[in-house]
């Protein structure tokens, strides 16, 4: 056990710095691979289309 563990808030200091270290990271976005679908009883393609793209997200228009 560190000696620097003793010291009052060094918990919440080391908690802090955790969370901020997992916020920072980037992380790789799935795939939906979706390629066909059923609707009304028949089998389609489905068509992936980005209709908006934002550094944080995507939105994705799917459509058959």
């Amino acid at each position: 056990m560190s000696p620097l563990s003793r010291i009052p808030g060094s918990r919440s200091v080391a908690s802090a710095y955790d969370v901020f270290g997992d916020l920072t990271q980037h992380y790789s976005k799935p795939a939906f691979n979706l390629p066909t679908t059923f609707c009304d009883g028949r089998q389609v393609d489905v068509h992936e289309t980005i209709v908006c793209h934002k550094p944080f997200a995507q939105l994705k228009l799917l459509q058959a």
